[in-house]
């Protein structure tokens, strides 16, 4: 791995380890790692960081290197697995954390659940990013309207007033799911 990296540090201009480490806003101890072939190690974040001052894909400084792999690393990266990369390295801190807080949920049922809400947050700023809208929130009161909302009991007339059960999505024009809703008495 030190072999290759060095030719794409050659690549592009970059003449030593700590230059590398500067250009990319990692430290030289994750230099070290990836020199060392411990590129699974790294968070995403880094390896993005590195890849792309060596102008390579993320996948070249972690998958061990063959030569049935070389012509697969050489080819360009597809639309989707740029898609799954942005995705993933927005999720990454929810990745890394929700195990955790979900464990201590579980040895701790006494522990408030509006802690864990603030590790929601990069799902939450993703489904924006996507154009995600959410259509109603629970126990909210509307005009029913049944092109976005499903009667979940009873029975409504549009424009009667219904309470949200479960939201609904939209995503840009198109409706993913129709909010559930139960007529007010």
């Amino acid at each position: 791995m030190e072999a290759q990296l060095r030719q794409w540090m050659q690549a592009q201009g970059l003449t030593s380890w700590r230059s590398l480490a500067q250009q990319s806003g990692v430290s030289e101890q994750v230099i070290r790692r990836l020199r060392q072939e411990q590129g699974q190690t790294l968070t995403w974040r880094q390896l993005a960081a590195i890849a792309a001052v060596l102008q390579i894909e993320v996948v070249q400084l972690v998958e061990p290197k063959s030569s049935i792999q070389t012509a697969a690393l050489i080819a360009p990266v597809s639309d989707r697995e740029t898609f799954e990369q942005d995705a993933l390295h927005r999720l990454e801190p929810w990745l890394l954390n929700w195990p955790r807080a979900s464990w201590a949920a579980q040895q701790r049922p006494d522990l408030p659940a509006e802690r864990l809400l603030p590790l929601l947050q990069p799902l939450e700023q993703l489904l924006k990013d996507w154009q995600v809208e959410t259509l109603g929130a629970i126990g909210q009161e509307f005009a029913f309207d049944p092109s976005w909302q499903l009667l979940r009991n009873g029975q409504a007339e549009p424009g009667d007033r219904v309470v949200i059960w479960r939201p609904g999505y939209r995503w840009r024009d198109r409706l993913i799911q129709r909010a559930e809703v139960d007529p007010l008495p």
